[in-house]
């Protein structure tokens, strides 16, 4: 059970679907685990659907998959987090979570021009078609921003919860996590990712083996069936590690700056 003080809130983390090679199996204990903790708020770390964002230019699927399909897809999945997260009610009766969700790389190769004509790109844009360009707008929702482009200054890309960050992530590799929470995250705070599909409790960074960093990180995994996971780049990762978690956190939504810990986290693997 996590630490929880009163006046600190509570929230629910998730990422990388990957739709439609959802594992339905984990987003179901994903949203049992929700329904039981009545967040504060839900984020989804992106990646909602697959977009096959690692493949050569101007190619999304294969012959067995049209985006439309992943659309779909991904509608059920966000879905299913809100009304997991808005079930509970406040005492004054009103829904309580409030949703965020976080461009990840994937969804954002189909706003961008090295994938496509630009001439597709509104029309591809999932943030206006049907079901799910409604069910983006349930969602705060940040676009999927380089670091190079300004953050993390204006918070662009991320969100930030007293001393909580959560992102998407940018890098790859096995000191990701830890580099990207020295970049973005705050002292004495914890950045979350996703972007990796490596599921990380929460781990206090360490500059050499035996000195330690004042900041802390996680990751949540991904919520992706590796069985329906057959796109080229995932031939080319190690995915030995990969597996599926959702992260709960609470904090002091009013502390940024403090020399000491004003959250506590924990990482359940589903």
């Amino acid at each position: 059970m996590i630490h929880r003080p009163r006046g600190w809130k509570v929230g629910c983390v998730v990422g990388c679907d990957h739709a439609p090679a959802v594992d339905w199996g984990v987003l179901k204990r994903r949203c049992r685990i929700i329904r039981d903790v009545k967040p504060d708020w839900m984020i989804h770390l992106g990646d909602v659907f697959d977009a096959q964002a690692g493949g050569p230019p101007n190619r999304f699927f294969d012959k067995d998959r049209s985006l439309l399909s992943e659309y779909r897809a991904a509608v059920k999945v966000l879905t299913a987090y809100r009304e997991a997260a808005t079930t509970g009610r406040s005492r004054a009766g009103r829904r309580k979570a409030k949703c965020y969700w976080l461009e990840g790389n994937h969804e954002a190769r189909v706003r961008t021009a090295d994938r496509m004509p630009k001439s597709l790109l509104g029309l591809l844009d999932y943030r206006t078609q049907g079901e799910l360009g409604r069910e983006w707008r349930r969602w705060q929702w940040r676009p999927y921003i380089s670091p190079h482009k300004g953050l993390p200054d204006d918070l662009q890309g991320m969100v930030r919860f007293g001393q909580v960050t959560l992102i998407h992530g940018w890098k790859f590799g096995g000191n990701s996590d830890r580099d990207e929470a020295q970049t973005y995250g705050v002292e004495y705070g914890l950045t979350v990712r996703a972007h990796t599909h490596r599921p990380i409790g929460v781990t206090r960074g360490m500059v050499t083996t035996t000195v330690a960093m004042n900041r802390w990180y996680a990751n949540v995994g991904w919520g992706g069936d590796l069985s329906k996971f057959k796109m080229g780049y995932a031939g080319r990762r190690d995915t030995t590690l990969w597996g599926s978690a959702i992260l709960v956190f609470a904090c002091d939504p009013t502390v940024v700056a403090a020399n000491e810990r004003k959250w506590s986290a924990e990482l359940i693997e589903v």
